[in-house]
């Protein structure tokens, strides 16, 4: 039969539970709640950021009919699996919005700084007629007096970044492959979520409806 949410007061001769386990380094997690209280603060608990994402942006619709939530980070990408109003499976993939920084810093010779400015203000993965000719100065790595300047298009931006936010996905669809997605609806958040035409990459890449959570 179909599970029960809630077993309690219920009478049978065997009970079974699925769990989906969730391991998380000691020592981050140990850091995290020390600097939480030191803000004379009590952690009531810790749970997994990409399943906190879920609940705060899919709607119950959502979380019902089945979502996948992609939580674009900083270092990582979380992903979580909702279905039957509850999270199913969580993932994590080692890549993230500083990884396209690392990229377009090491791409133009450009200090960190710089390149996330430059993905913030110009950052996108869609080719768009006129990319070529909308250029921009970009300070290079030298004298900080003088440090010398190229122009680049904002078309040059755009062959940085796509390739690594494409592989930022496909790592995330090879991590659900062969589980259900009923419902099938995407919804994308954290800073990299931000990104011009991410949305439209990603329902292309997973042919689902996607949006950004708020």
């Amino acid at each position: 039969g179909q599970p029960l949410r809630d077993p309690r007061g219920m009478i049978g001769a065997r009970l079974r539970v699925a769990v989906h386990l969730i391991r998380a380094a000691a020592a981050p997690v140990h850091n995290l709640l020390a600097a939480v209280e030191r803000c004379h603060l009590e952690v009531a608990g810790v749970v997994a950021a990409p399943y906190a994402s879920g609940l705060a942006s899919l709607s119950d619709d959502e979380a019902t009919l089945g979502a996948l939530v992609l939580d674009l980070g900083g270092g990582v990408t979380g992903v979580a699996r909702f279905a039957e109003g509850r999270v199913q499976e969580i993932h994590v993939v080692p890549l993230g919005g500083q990884h396209v920084t690392q990229d377009l810093a090491f791409g133009l010779s450009t200090g960190r700084a710089q390149a996330e400015r430059l993905k913030s203000l110009y950052g996108s993965v869609l080719s768009r007629a006129g990319d070529a000719r909308q250029r921009m100065e970009v300070r290079g790595i030298g004298d900080p007096g003088q440090p010398p300047v190229q122009v680049v298009s904002r078309a040059r931006l755009t062959e940085i970044i796509r390739p690594r936010v494409e592989e930022t996905l496909q790592l995330v669809r090879a991590r659900i492959s062969g589980s259900p997605l009923a419902g099938r609806r995407l919804v994308l958040t954290g800073g990299a979520s931000q990104i011009e035409g991410i949305v439209e990459l990603a329902e292309e890449m997973f042919d689902m409806p996607a949006r950004v959570g708020r």
